[in-house]
């Protein structure tokens, strides 16, 4: 709502600034729910990104947000999620995360090492599925194998956003 009557008040260049510390603010609020996947904080990071998507391009509210998000080349909130997560673990497969997260992914992996897969450890929670020890390994598995046979970050990232955004 008040983003609406923001975007009647302002300039394009405005709305545009807005937008961004919008986004910049939610992607902090990704980065803190990260692995959790609690539904509701979701649907609420992802109802920033819709308004900020018809903001920037000066829509009505009841405008389809999802080609908006896709004319920006915004992943969706979930979809975010998954990009991180498989980021930190390419940072994890080539020793560049920092060595916390290294130490908790061990490279103790299964038989399908030539694949690239990780160990995924059994829980027996939901919470216990979100920490980064189970989300991470299960996102990066989950890639395709010539995905993940690339060792270049940046092309890992370009790749890896195209891959996300065709699925």
């Amino acid at each position: 709502m008040a983003l609406r009557c923001l975007a009647a008040k302002s300039t394009p260049h405005t709305a545009r600034d807005t937008a961004t510390q919008l986004i910049r603010c939610e992607q902090t609020l990704t980065r803190e729910h990260l692995a959790s996947r609690q539904p509701h904080g979701a649907k609420t990071l992802q109802r920033i990104q819709n308004s900020a998507a018809r903001l920037i391009r000066a829509q009505p509210a009841y405008t389809r947000s999802a080609p908006l998000l896709q004319s920006l080349h915004w992943l969706p909130v979930d979809k975010r999620i998954v990009y991180k997560l498989c980021v930190l673990m390419f940072d994890v497969k080539y020793g560049s995360a920092p060595a916390y997260l290294c130490n908790v992914c061990t490279d103790e992996r299964l038989r399908s090492t030539s694949r690239g897969a990780f160990l995924i450890p059994r829980t027996r929670t939901r919470t216990a599925d979100s920490a980064f020890v189970v989300a991470g390994p299960s996102a990066w598995n989950v890639l395709p194998p010539d995905l993940r046979a690339i060792t270049t970050k940046t092309n890992f990232c370009n790749r890896l956003k195209t891959h996300l955004f065709s699925n």
